[in-house]
């Protein structure tokens, strides 16, 4: 965020009688700063230059980790009304530098000295983070103070058109599952895992992996709960590394499920493809077209994965039958 002098961005009202002690004349935060979140409260956003702080209390259902919408090219971003219900924005100076456990903790240090709360609007953009591998690695967010007041009850300055620093939110999973082959528990579960991460398909027809069926294309849209649809594609997270055995036999005492994420829409397809060393086999490649997850937190967050390099759809791999 540029620093902002009050000649050229800040308009100041008085709206009591001015004592000439008027303490905020304007927001010093660099180019350097960028804002830092609460790790347990992503929805405590905040800046700090010195004893100065810019803090955002907002709902977090507005940083959930899906993209904001893109129209002719352009992410669309959604406008927030600051002062009122959940979302707050206050400027605030205190005896000492702060540091995070001052706004994510209860150290109650250093001194709040003054604060002047902010009511105005808001502009979030999310887009996705990916790195040269077409990876999916985190959510970049920029947050604009599109117009705002701050008052401190006797005196008023009003910002507009300001952008802070974009930051970013990087993700605790990767889905990353490099393996070619697709193990299965039964004739109805296939699988891969890597370290502390599953991807589980889960078939209602056990002759799709045998391949004694007619193939078609399995739909995952969530029209069904999970209990009434026997079609369903989970990415799981634990809090250890996982095997085959463990996804067939069970989970070993101490290990837990962190995170669980459904496939609530896309499609997916079992393929008879030729065996590349045994021309009398076939074997079965189990791809995803514009699969989309949803975890079962709350609140509920979406994940897309990127296509396997230079297909049109994710290569979940082959069927070891």
């Amino acid at each position: 965020m540029k620093k902002i002098f009050l000649a050229l961005t800040a308009l100041v009202l008085f709206t009591g009688c001015d004592d000439g002690d008027m303490t905020f004349k304007t927001f010093n935060f660099s180019e350097n700063n960028i804002p830092a979140f609460c790790t347990d409260n992503r929805g405590t956003i905040y800046l700090i230059n010195g004893t100065e702080v810019l803090l955002f209390k907002l709902d977090t259902n507005l940083l959930l980790n899906v993209p904001s919408p893109i129209v002719n090219g352009i992410p669309q971003a959604t406008r927030v009304a600051i002062g009122s219900g959940t979302n707050r924005m206050y400027y605030r100076t205190y005896s000492n530098t702060p540091n995070t456990a001052t706004f994510c903790g209860s150290s109650g240090t250093p001194n709040l000295v003054e604060e002047w709360p902010g009511n105005g609007t808001l502009l979030i953009i999310t887009t996705e983070v990916r790195g040269t591998d077409g990876k999916l690695t985190g959510y970049q967010r920029q947050i604009t103070i599109e117009s705002a007041t701050f008052s401190n009850g006797e005196q008023e300055v009003t910002i507009t058109a300001n952008s802070l620093r974009a930051f970013t939110e990087i993700l605790n999973y990767s889905f990353d599952f490099p393996e070619d082959i697709v193990a299965t528990c039964s004739t109805t579960l296939a699988y891969k895992t890597n370290s502390v991460q599953s991807l589980e398909l889960y078939l209602e027809n056990p002759a799709y992996l045998s391949g004694t069926a007619a193939l078609e294309d399995i739909n995952l849209n969530d029209d069904l709960l999970p209990e009434e649809d026997n079609n369903n594609l989970y990415f799981r997270k634990f809090n250890t590394a996982v095997t085959r055995n463990n996804i067939c036999s069970g989970l070993p005492s101490g290990t837990v499920q962190t995170q669980l994420w459904r496939a609530i829409s896309g499609t997916v397809k079992i393929i008879p493809t030729p065996d590349s060393e045994d021309s009398s086999r076939t074997d079965y490649e189990i791809r995803l077209y514009n699969a989309v997850f949803e975890n079962g937190a709350a609140p509920a967050e979406l994940y897309s994965p990127e296509n396997t390099t230079g297909l049109d759809y994710y290569l979940m791999g082959k069927v070891d039958n």
